[in-house]
C-alpha cells in the first residue's frame, strides 16, 4: 500500500499491463513486415529450433562429463579420507597397545 501512494503520481500508473509476446490490444503486437513467405519463416523458425536442440544436447553432453569427472573426484577425495582415518585409527591402537604393553611390563616389575 505504500509503494501504491508513492507512485499515485507516475504517468503510466494506470495504463495497461502488456506483456512481451502476449497477443492482443497494444502496440507490441505488430504485424510482419518482411519479405518472407510463411513457409520460409516457417522454415527458417524449424531450421533454428534444430540448431537449439543440437546446441543443447552438446551442451548436455558436456554438462553429463563434467558430473562425471566431478563425481570421481569427488569418490578420490572421499577415498583419500577414508584411508587418513583408517590410518589414524590404526596408529591409535597402536599407541593404545603400546600403553598397554608398557603397564603390563610396568606391573610384571613390580611383582
Amino acid at each position: 500500500m505504500d509503494w501504491l501512494t508513492q507512485h499515485m503520481d507516475d504517468t503510466d500508473l494506470n495504463e495497461q499491463l502488456l506483456i512481451v509476446g502476449q497477443t492482443g490490444e497494444g502496440s507490441i503486437a505488430k504485424e510482419y513486415a518482411g519479405n518472407l513467405s510463411k513457409e520460409e519463416r516457417i522454415k527458417i523458425a524449424e531450421e533454428k529450433i534444430a540448431e537449439g536442440r543440437k546446441r543443447r544436447a552438446a551442451e548436455e553432453i558436456i554438462n553429463k562429463r563434467e558430473a562425471e569427472k566431478m563425481q570421481r573426484f569427488a569418490n578420490k577425495e572421499m577415498m583419500i579420507a577414508k584411508r587418513k582415518l583408517e590410518e589414524g585409527e590404526l596408529d591409535a591402537a597402536m599407541a593404545l597397545r603400546k600403553k598397554e604393553k608398557a603397564e603390563f611390563e610396568a606391573q610384571k616389575y613390580k611383582v
